[in-house]
């Protein structure tokens, strides 16, 4: 989500810059720029757009008016404030936003690269996303492990028919540990193969 940039007096600071005539409406304008060429590549978080266009600042900004900060690997007061200001404009339009990218990482994670819940919530976090915002998701949309992990299970054995069945069971525990499983899940999964179920029952 973005952040509120604000004046001494508590009103927001963000109008100034981009209807100003200074140098923070110039960084502005380029940094808003380059956001919207960013989000045509590739969706982002607040967190992945605010990192980038601080990457930005440091390339573009830091030869002249910024030499100190950028020597120091840090953003200047001045840009700081056109970034925050960028993430509000571009949340306040709908270009990010937080709680869709997680709904749809997740549902795409599922349908294509399959993942535990714990994998899944990892990711997230490097992505930036609150763990607030994350919890609440998981709250409110179960998740069946055994499920996602009995298609990965089954990926797997039809590509091993030729390995040893005990191979097979290490192999299959590895994999789903890997993918972010719960122990339990991997339990379960791998006592069904054992008793000769089929990984979902």
């Amino acid at each position: 989500m973005g952040t509120e940039v604000a004046n001494g007096d508590g009103s927001s600071n963000c109008g100034n810059v981009a209807g100003g005539d200074g140098g923070s409406k110039a960084i502005y304008e380029k940094l808003m720029s380059y956001a919207f060429f960013v989000l045509g590549v590739r969706r982002s978080t607040s967190h992945e757009m605010r990192e980038k266009l601080k990457r930005r600042c440091k390339e573009k900004f830091g030869s002249q008016r910024f030499a100190e900060q950028s020597a120091k690997k840090i953003v200047s007061p001045e840009a700081q404030t056109a970034i925050e200001c960028v993430i509000n404009r571009l949340t306040e339009l709908k270009y990010l936003n937080d709680e869709e990218y997680l709904a749809d990482f997740v549902r795409n994670r599922l349908a294509l690269k399959p993942r535990g819940i714990g994998a899944l919530k990892y990711e997230l976090r490097k992505k930036g996303i609150s763990q607030a915002a994350i919890e609440k998701y998981f709250s409110e949309n179960e998740i069946d492990e055994m499920e996602v992990a009995g298609r990965i299970t089954e990926s797997k054995l039809a590509r091993m028919k030729r390995v040893p069945e005990q191979k097979k069971f290490s192999k299959i525990a590895m994999l789903l540990n890997s993918r972010g499983f719960k122990p339990h899940t991997i339990y379960e999964i791998l006592n069904n193969l054992k008793n000769g179920k089929t990984t979902n029952d």
